[in-house]
C-alpha cells in the first residue's frame, strides 16, 4: 500500500486506542473474500466517510 493509506491506519488506530498490527488483524478477519490490501482501503474510507458525515450533522 501507498504512504497515505498506511499514515491513515496510523491516525484511525490512535483514535481507537489500538495498534495498527491490531487493527489490521481485525480488518482481516472480518474481510471473507476480499484482499486484504482492498480491505484496509475500503475501511479507511469508511472510517473518514462516516467522521465526515458526523461532523456534517452537527
Amino acid at each position: 500500500m501507498d504512504q497515505p493509506f498506511w499514515d491513515a491506519l496510523k491516525d484511525i488506530a490512535a483514535k481507537e486506542e489500538t495498534s495498527v498490527s491490531a487493527l489490521v488483524g481485525e480488518i482481516d478477519r472480518q474481510r471473507g473474500a476480499m484482499g486484504l490490501s482492498a480491505a484496509i482501503r475500503i475501511r479507511i474510507l469508511t472510517y473518514y466517510k462516516s467522521r465526515a458525515e458526523t461532523a456534517a450533522s452537527k
